[in-house]
């Protein structure tokens, strides 16, 4: 991460690159992790910035109001991927600065129910949902942060989460069980309908990181056997589905770990499997980062001996990627934010489990 943070740390307010999926958070986890003063002034800078541009018009949290969501540098304020929590609460819990009020905090419980633009949250209970790993891990996210701020109702709708995605994972109604969260490649995509002819069942190996970052956050306040349980069974389906066997294909030469994941793993499909990883897995292995945490997540919640072997020499068959030269080509801040949003626990995973 040091090789980059300079770069990453000029970043300019005008960009939506530059905010997704969570500069503020990215930014005071590496100042809580060193200690680094200059990281934390600009955490505060980007923080404050960021907290400027919530939607408060009054009206509901969903399509075409969506209320709570953020608006800047040409993103739409129903875009859900762009709208976070974690501003208000790390001024407040670090730099004592409180930038919100009640108001504020019930449209963005609200906004994150409703999910913007994309489909309301809830049981995942057909097939033809419009639905992803990245909006709804991070709507989760917001729940727990939201929790912290002193919402009286983000718990029930944590708990709400918790039931939707164990339900979802481990008794699927409209696919097998491979403890992935299999979903229309389509609805993913925004390709066409879910559910249409030559739509396929797919998950992502990367972006299951928001919801695995988003269970271990709601874990340390509601320490539910279960979120374990799904940790463990994700893990395990990246070590059934997720890694390319012979990754010659596709590896970037800077990769020395010789390690990559599907863009999209298909279960059933493995010709398309392979047809999306040649149009689209160029920088399939930038994303190594945040599936080594998932694996190390995995690791410590295990109970078997046999599977906490298999994933410590997956975590360790990952640790060659980390050199210089990849370091350099982690860009755009989307992905440097992609790649750092969680890692703060993978060595703790690994040092506990």
């Amino acid at each position: 991460m040091a090789e980059q943070l300079d770069w990453y740390l000029d970043q300019p307010y005008d960009n939506l690159n530059t905010w997704m999926y969570d500069r503020v958070q990215v930014l005071y986890e590496y100042y809580l992790r060193t200690g680094d003063e200059s990281v934390h002034a600009e955490a505060t800078r980007s923080a404050i910035e960021y907290v400027k541009h919530y939607t408060r018009n009054g009206g509901s949290g969903g399509w075409p109001d969506c209320n709570g969501g953020w608006s800047h540098a040409g993103v739409n304020k129903c875009d859900a991927k762009f709208t976070h929590v974690s501003a208000l609460y790390y001024l407040k819990e670090v730099d004592g600065i409180e930038s919100f009020d009640a108001d504020l905090l019930s449209s963005l419980e609200d906004y994150s129910m409703a999910a913007g633009w994309f489909v309301p949250a809830g049981p995942y209970d057909s097939p033809n949902i419009k639905w992803n790993e990245r909006v709804y891990g991070l709507m989760l996210t917001n729940l727990v942060y939201l929790h912290l701020l002193g919402s009286s109702t983000a718990m029930e709708n944590i708990d709400r989460f918790i039931n939707w995605f164990y339900d979802h994972q481990q008794s699927p109604s409209f696919d097998q069980f491979t403890g992935a969260w299999l979903h229309s490649y389509y609805g993913h995509e925004g390709f066409g309908e879910p559910g249409s002819a030559n739509d396929a069942r797919t998950f992502s190996p990367w972006m299951s990181a928001m919801v695995i970052g988003g269970l271990w956050r709601a874990y340390q306040i509601n320490p539910d056997e279960r979120i374990g349980e799904m940790i463990v069974d994700f893990a395990q389906a990246l070590e059934d589905y997720g890694f390319i066997t012979n990754p010659t294909s596709w590896r970037h030469p800077y990769n020395d770990s010789g390690q990559i994941a599907w863009y999209l793993a298909f279960p059933n499909d493995s010709a398309r499997q392979q047809q999306v990883m040649d149009n689209d897995g160029w920088y399939a292995d930038t994303h190594l980062p945040e599936i080594q945490c998932m694996v190390a997540a995995g690791f410590y919640f295990s109970q078997s001996q046999s599977q906490k072997a298999a994933f410590q020499a997956r975590f360790e068959a990952i640790e060659p990627f980390y050199n210089t030269l990849m370091a350099g080509v982690s860009f755009p801040a989307r992905l440097f934010a992609w790649q750092h949003s969680h890692n703060p626990s993978c060595e703790w995973f690994m040092e506990n489990g």
